[in-house]
């Protein structure tokens, strides 16, 4: 949307006059990009989410396991995928970096659903729900009704 916007401005007004240069080019880069490419940063950040409720739930094991090598695992998992996809797109190229990326993507599903908690099944228990009979009557003690009473719980 902002691309759209920029398209065709005159940038001299809405940057700094030793940046227009920098920022014509990088319009003009991003239109002359083919259309599948333009759409990379979308793959990525799509890709990303898997990752990050990945490493969320790794961070959750350290207190639903009460085990900090949980955390470790975590910042592990988190260094090894950010260290992928610096030394793929510094080697590789995008293209191939948005396929490992994807892969790293599948793990971390794989991730979410082995630690994935089943849902809690209701508590049947041996003992028989109380009845009325089984109840004990609840005696309050008497209070005597008099008017220093009656002022005494009075709320001012």
């Amino acid at each position: 949307v902002q691309m759209l916007a920029l398209r065709g401005q005159d940038l001299s007004s809405l940057v700094p006059p030793d940046a227009v240069q920098l920022a014509e080019q990088q319009v003009s880069a991003y239109w002359s990009a083919t259309w599948y490419g333009s759409l990379l940063s979308f793959v990525e950040r799509a890709l990303a989410l898997p990752v990050q409720i990945s490493l969320s739930i790794l961070v959750l094991q350290v207190f639903v396991r009460r085990q900090s090598r949980w955390l470790w695992m975590a910042i592990g998992w988190h260094t090894l995928v950010d260290a992928l996809a610096v030394f793929s797109a510094q080697t590789w190229g995008i293209y191939l970096t948005e396929g490992l990326i994807a892969l790293v993507a599948a793990v971390s599903v794989a991730i979410i659903f082995v630690l994935r908690e089943p849902e809690a099944q209701p508590v049947s228990s041996e003992r028989p729900l109380p009845t009325e009979q089984s109840i004990p009557p609840l005696r309050l003690p008497e209070l005597e009704e008099t008017l220093e009473n009656l002022e005494s719980t009075r709320y001012n």
